[in-house]
């Protein structure tokens, strides 16, 4: 699994650097962050450009080719 962390300038309060660690602390098995912070975003604040997608797409490669995923046995697939 990876988890993507993409932040912003719409996200405003004073909880926003709290949930955002929180979010930046969890520790899963089999998953690894990626955080989109300062990848380059459209005028209208929420989506990446389209180059910010490109090197978001190999951030997310980045992290998957170099984590050691382990395949879930049956019985753990079942449970998912």
């Amino acid at each position: 699994m990876v988890i993507l962390h993409v932040p912003s300038p719409w996200f405003k309060g004073k909880f926003v650097d709290i949930v955002r660690q929180a979010q930046i602390d969890v520790e899963l098995p089999n998953a690894v962050k990626v955080d989109a912070n300062g990848l380059p975003l459209n005028p209208d604040g929420i989506h990446l450009t389209t180059a910010a997608q490109i090197r978001l797409a190999n951030m997310l490669a980045d992290a998957f080719l170099s984590s050691n995923f382990t395949a879930p046995t049956k019985t753990e697939y079942h449970m998912i």
